[in-house]
Parts: structure tokens; sequence; C-alpha cells
């Protein structure tokens, strides 16, 4: 049983982490190592996700994290480069909708679907025909919805 669900940053900062991959990240960068090593080896949002990770431990920011932040920073601040240059499209190009529909859904689905299966029913095409009336969402999303929950939850 998967109890508590999972706050929607909580799944996001984990797939950063890369605890599971149930929140699509750029497919550029590889989530592996550590966030040093995943910076050295050219991948600037992660200075972001340091500093944010920081922020919400209340640990101070590294030092390589605030010299690549300050750095970067700096080149946007003389148009030297824009955001998109120093960190990143966010999301990458062609997710936008993608990730909205994602993260307005999948926390939701994933409570449905253990709500349903709670009730004794089984988790099977009747129950997605369910869903698909009351989210309005395709079958195919539906059960994209569902794995990555699981995904997120089973880590």
């Amino acid at each position: 049983m998967i109890t508590p669900p999972k706050m929607l940053s909580q799944i996001i900062e984990e797939s950063v982490q890369g605890k599971h991959d149930a929140w699509p990240l750029d497919p550029t960068y590889e989530v592996e190592g550590s966030n040093e090593e995943r910076f050295k080896a050219g991948d600037n949002q992660i200075v972001l996700w340091e500093i944010y990770r920081c922020a919400n431990s209340g640990a101070p920011i590294p030092e390589w994290a605030a010299r690549g932040f300050g750095d970067l920073f700096i080149k946007v601040m003389k148009c030297e480069l824009s955001w998109e240059e120093a960190f990143g499209k966010v999301p990458a190009d062609g997710y936008g909708p993608t990730i909205q529909n994602l993260a307005k859904n999948m926390i939701p689905v994933g409570e449905s679907v253990l709500e349903y299966s709670r009730s004794g029913r089984p988790k099977d095409e009747a129950m997605f025909d369910y869903l698909r009336n009351k989210y309005k969402i395709g079958r195919g999303r539906l059960k994209e919805y569902w794995k990555r929950y699981l995904r997120a939850h089973r880590s």
C-alpha cells in the first residue's frame, strides 16, 4: 500500500536526484553522479537544483554551486548569455504542455486508482473507463500517469 502520498515537489526532487524516473527531465543530461559531477559534465541546471536543495534543507550552499551560479548569472546580467543559454530551457523544448498536464493529473489519477482498488474493484479496463469519464483524459495518458505515480512511490 502507498501511504502517505508524496507531494509533487518531492517527486520532482527525487527524479532530479536519480531515485526514480517518474518526472521527465531534460534528456540532454545524464542523471548520474553527484550534483557537482553533473555540473562539471555540463549540466548547469543542476546548480539551480543544488541551491533549491540547500534552501529547502537550510544547508549551506556548496562553493562549487555558489561559484557556478554566480559566474553564469553575471554572464546573463552582462548579456553575454541568455538565461536559457546559461541554465537551459525549462522545460526542454516540446515538453511544456506535457509537463503541465503531468503536474496537474499524475497525483489525482494515482490517488483515484488507489481509491478505486480500495473499494474492492480490480485495476482493469473498467477502472480506466471510469477514470476516463472522471478526468476526460484518454486511456493511454491515464495509464502513463498511473505508472509514473507508482514509480515515484516505490522508490
